[in-house]
């Protein structure tokens, strides 16, 4: 890209990030620089030579990359939000089914303006693959995607992950950008909105004067929180390996802690110790009873799930059976409701309901009166897949079920007389939410599939628990100085959280910005059994409180660099106004006669030379200056 723009080429590409970033110019500036720039501003980007992308071979082209940056740096005096865990994985672990283990995802405060950074796995079923925005809350609540519009449908524009819980990756990849233009309803779609990967975005006034100290939750003070599933490299039952994601308050400000006895509070005197949970070094600040003093209430900032609910499959005709077999699937107790129930016993999946059709003649050439249900292992119909197995060592599901724990021979069906055909599938060892999303296939007589449908989620007007305790209580209020006595200088020891250990993770490009702040970081952890191994420690970094409330549109420099590339840049215009004048002071005094003149244009950068020798000054004057 660069050697285009030295060839002075006019069809050069233009930046791939036009979609991400707006106003860039026709500039062609790399994608890393732009992407550095957006966050950490001019001044780092020089610093640190992510932008060494300023072509020189021509004043105009210089001129129109500098525009670039500017604009570039203007919209990064943005918030930058990260989104981090557009998943199912991610949750209150002790719910059985993942589409109960939250309602939704933290609601995000924003200004207009603002930019969510939203990120996700492209491989994992449990992971968001696309972004969909509603009308209102109405629309949202209820995951009409009718209402809706889709605002990323690639699954690999949030990050090109594989795997939802690959932190690193995530924390190095930007995802799906989505501008704050007011108040928004997000979602991802399908059975994932119904089990919470939805975000809401409420709008938050600029304060005209310094506002007082407010009061910071701290959300989701449990180690039960976090990625549920087992994590590559991880021990079992560490939900949060880099702990929570980074608090960023004034001083003056309190974090509130709000848990059950379970949970307590302590004070790390720098992040070596709060990574090693290097308890002899740490102090307690708050004790079992201080969040609240409730027993048995895990959902810090609840709700979660404490009924499993169901799942309901509809079935349709496959295109591709031309068999015999006509049958309607209807749930239990002579009801009519369609569809067979999907749910979960003390001996594991159940399928109930039954099926309508014609009776069996009892004919070995009938294959309308008797089949078999089975469950596969695919997600959708056209490809269903193989029987669905994950606990047995061997295909449990031929000859009706003769292999299935706790249900041998359950998977057979055959119509009786009344032309209702019972459907009582028992499989132990396969749970509920492993049969969600997957498909269940009907067969007729002769094994050939005749009909598909995929389990969908019911979640039950029950399912969420809200504990009363916990949000009636005041929680253990810890305020933040400054000058507190285990604060750490943000130059000295950055803090850091999972979201910023790549090079594009959002808290350690903050804490670049902020050393010369005057920032401190404190460290929290829960010092119970194994929590804080397991990832319940979080990072507070504490501001010092602006004088007033400047609007992000003021002009300011606050470095160095900054001031030096401004006065360069003022320095440059003014001595290309002085050339000009010059010019024009030189051609008022010429006399008007044709002359001819050799013009010589050197471009260092291209190693060569114009010749415009047949350059040739008008014979008249206009205004006491030549037009040249």
């Amino acid at each position: 890209c660069a050697e285009c723009v030295a060839r002075a080429d006019s069809s050069c590409p233009r930046p791939q990030l036009s979609r991400r970033i707006p106003h860039t110019s026709d500039a062609c500036i790399p994608h890393a620089c732009i992407a550095r720039v957006r966050r950490i501003g001019l001044r780092e980007g020089l610093q640190k030579n992510h932008c060494q992308c300023l072509p020189a071979a021509a004043m105009l082209r210089f001129f129109a990359a500098a525009a670039a940056v500017a604009s570039v740096a203007q919209v990064a005096q943005a918030a930058v939000i990260p989104i981090m865990d557009w998943s199912l994985d991610y949750g209150y672990c002790k719910a059985k089914s993942p589409y109960l283990r939250r309602e939704q995802l933290e609601p995000v405060a924003a200004e207009k303006g603002d930019v969510l950074d939203i990120r996700y796995a492209t491989v994992s079923d449990m992971s968001g693959h696309d972004v969909l925005r509603y009308p209102d809350e109405k629309s949202w609540l209820a995951c009409d995607e009718s209402q809706a519009t889709v605002v990323e449908s690639d699954p690999a524009a949030g990050g090109g992950c594989e795997h939802s819980s690959d932190f690193r990756c995530l924390a190095s990849n930007p995802g799906v950008m989505v501008p704050v233009d007011g108040p928004l309803f997000l979602a991802c779609s399908g059975m994932h909105c119904h089990g919470g990967v939805k975000l809401r975005v409420h709008i938050q006034e600029r304060e005209k004067t310094a506002p007082a100290g407010r009061d910071v939750i701290v959300p989701s003070w449990t180690d039960d929180w976090g990625f549920c599933e087992d994590i590559e490299g991880v021990d079992g039952g560490v939900h949060r390996p880099h702990g929570m994601t980074t608090i960023f308050a004034y001083e003056g400000d309190a974090l509130i802690f709000k848990y059950s006895s379970k949970h307590n509070v302590w004070r790390a005197p720098d992040a070596a110790s709060y990574w090693a949970c290097d308890f002899d070094r740490m102090t307690e600040v708050g004790d079992v009873d201080a969040g609240g003093g409730c027993d048995h209430s895990d959902d810090s900032l609840g709700p979660w799930g404490s009924a499993e609910g169901r799942g309901v499959v509809f079935f349709e005709k496959l295109p591709n059976y031309d068999g015999a077999l006509d049958v309607e699937a209807v749930e239990l107790g002579g009801s009519t409701l369609p569809g067979l129930t999907v749910s979960e016993g003390p001996s594991g999946l159940r399928i109930d309901g039954s099926l309508i059709g014609s009776p069996w003649s009892g004919g070995d050439d009938d294959a309308t009166g008797q089949g078999e249900i089975h469950l596969h292992a695919g997600t959708s119909c056209d490809a269903a897949g193989g029987h669905y197995y994950p606990s047995y060592a061997t295909d449990p599901w031929s000859n009706g079920g003769e292999g299935l724990v706790g249900g041998v021979g359950s998977a057979a069906w055959t119509m009786g007389s009344e032309s209702q055909a019972p459907i009582a599938v028992r499989a132990g060892g396969i749970a509920l939410a492993d049969a969600l999303l997957r498909t269940v296939i009907i067969h007729d007589a002769d094994g050939v599939r005749a009909f598909c449908g995929v389990v969908r989620y019911e979640k039950p007007g029950t399912a969420w628990a809200h504990s009363k305790c916990l949000p009636r209580s005041k929680g253990f209020s810890y305020p933040l100085r400054l000058d507190d006595s285990d604060a750490v200088a943000v130059r000295d020891q950055p803090a850091t959280s999972w979201v910023g250990e790549g090079n594009a993770g959002a808290s350690e490009d903050f804490d670049a910005r902020s050393a010369t702040t005057g920032a401190v970081s404190l460290h929290f952890v829960c010092q119970v059994h194994d929590h804080c191994v397991n990832g319940q420690k979080v990072v507070a970094v504490v501001l010092p409180r602006p004088s007033g409330g400047a609007s992000r549109s003021d002009e300011h420099f606050d470095d160095d660099v900054e001031v030096g590339v401004l006065v360069f840049l003022v320095l440059l215009v003014v001595a290309l106004l002085a050339a000009v004048a010059c010019l024009y002071l030189r051609g008022g005094r010429r006399k008007s006669t044709r002359s001819e003149e050799t013009l010589e244009l050197t471009y260092p950068s291209l190693g060569k030379s114009i010749d415009a020798s047949t350059v040739a000054a008008p014979a008249e004057t206009k205004g006491g200056s030549e037009m040249i």
